[in-house]
């Protein structure tokens, strides 16, 4: 809430000092800034009242022109659910376009977003055959060169040839609504970290059509494997640790820079409970949400729980993949929920305290993502305290008792399992991406993780 505050971003404070005097004048409206998190705090359930005119998913419906969405899976401002918007909430517009990326916010404005913002404009906006200004292909790199490090080119004008805008348009219109782009950060023309998509894959809508849901069960030796655990498969313990919830993954640098300083630090002895898959025999192409289905049980009467995903890779690397978040109170679930997305409701009436030592089941919704897991690479999965996977995000965990302890259930009776969105038949175009370079993602040398079986 800092930076909400006059002057709370440091450069206002020079823009105003050097003669602004508009910024500065502006500076006293922050004074109107209302308090988010004092409004967040005072308001732990949803309530139409409150929240309904905040939910995009309630009012886009309302929108009746063409629509553009792009938005990065990694998104360290806003987070990766917008594709909860692809799901037809958009049912009034008579135009869709998606487009979904690793990556960071800034993002939505290098050259793989803007060439198709620029093209949805000139048909929808300007009326004419997109194309881009000379004088704007020459500036461009050099714009691109101050932010990203590299003078990185607009890609062509794909239309030129279309023939009248008639023609054009009919073309644009034939192509599907989805764009999803892989592995921004590594494409083998460009440096390491630069924001240009290595390759993509078109779909007709979302969830992508032969989406496969795939589950793993978590097994007693920290294992995901194919098949339910057994009656006494037991559990794994891991400490509730506050302190992690004020830390990031880059706690310094820019994580607009091609390689930003991460430290995205190993999972603490007793502070997760971790799984990982054997290699797989396969390339395998995930894209979407995914559902981490936990039986837990706790020494507290609530748990605030992460789950993180990564790819280990043959060479020793693992890196970042996707995350996702849980309050356990909260786990109440709304008749729309799929087995791959947990839909919350937040509803007061909805809440349930845990009974310490008492087992419940929790899903917790991995956000959106696409991501290629190389054949030999495995699927690794960790539950933790919230804290350490984001950039910039630090959260607010629950007043728990000192050395609070969850337990993660893998027995027959508790059977914990992750479910993971995977499109059959996607061919990965690429060599296995340098380490590290992928946008928002970062890489680290993997460390093998002992879990603490319960008692």
């Amino acid at each position: 809430m800092e930076e909400a505050a006059p002057y709370g971003q440091g450069w206002t404070r020079d823009q105003a000092d050097g003669g602004d005097v508009r910024c500065a004048d502006n500076q006293q409206l922050r004074l109107q800034n209302p308090d988010l998190l004092a409004d967040i705090e005072a308001n732990a359930f949803w309530t139409d009242e409150i929240a309904a005119d905040l939910a995009p998913r309630l009012f886009v419906d309302r929108i009746t022109v063409p629509t553009f969405v792009a938005g990065a899976w990694q998104d360290e401002q806003t987070g990766g659910q917008f594709t909860g918007l692809w799901e037809g909430a958009f049912e009034s517009a008579p135009i869709t376009r998606y487009t979904g990326y690793n990556g960071v916010h800034a993002d939505g404005y290098t050259p793989d977003i803007l060439i198709e913002w620029h093209n949805f404009l000139s048909f929808y906006v300007r009326g004419e055959i997109p194309e881009i200004p000379p004088l704007v292909r020459t500036l461009a790199p050099l714009l691109f060169e101050s932010y990203f490090g590299a003078a990185l080119e607009i890609p062509p004008d794909r239309f030129l040839m279309s023939g009248s805008f008639d023609q054009a348009l009919a073309s644009y219109e034939a192509e599907e609504d989805v764009r999803i782009l892989f592995e921004a950060g590594a494409h083998p023309d460009e440096d390491p970290g630069l924001p240009r998509s290595s390759w993509e894959i078109h779909l007709p809508s979302w969830p992508a059509p032969g989406l496969t849901p795939r589950r793993w069960y978590f097994s007693p030796k920290g294992l995901l494997v194919d098949t339910p655990p057994d009656p006494d498969g037991g559990s794994a313990d891991y400490v509730f640790n506050p302190a992690l919830a004020k830390t990031t993954s880059l706690p310094s640098g820019d994580v607009n820079k091609s390689l930003p300083p991460y430290q995205w630090a190993h999972d603490a002895p007793g502070e997760a409970a971790v799984f990982i898959s054997d290699p797989l025999a396969e390339d395998t192409v995930m894209v979407g949400p995914g559902s981490v289905d936990l039986w837990i049980r706790s020494t507290a009467t609530e748990a605030d729980l992460e789950v993180n995903l990564s790819e280990v890779r043959p060479d020793g690397k693992e890196i970042y993949v996707q995350s996702g978040w849980l309050r356990a109170s909260h786990r109440g679930l709304a008749p729309e929920s799929t087995e791959l997305r947990p839909i919350h409701t937040h509803l007061a009436e909805d809440a349930a305290p845990l009974v310490p030592g008492e087992w419940i089941q929790a899903r917790v919704e991995l956000f959106p993502f696409a991501h290629a897991f190389r054949a030999g690479s495995s699927i690794r999965l960790a539950i933790d305290t919230p804290g350490g996977s984001r950039p910039s995000w630090t959260f607010i965990v629950a007043d728990v008792p000192d050395g609070t302890i969850h337990t993660v259930g893998h027995d027959e009776a508790h059977p914990s399992s992750v479910v993971l969105p995977v499109l059959p038949g996607s061919e990965i175009k690429t060599p296995l991406p340098p380490c590290p370079s992928l946008r928002g993602q970062p890489c680290r040398d993997y460390v093998e993780y002992t879990n603490t079986i319960s008692p």
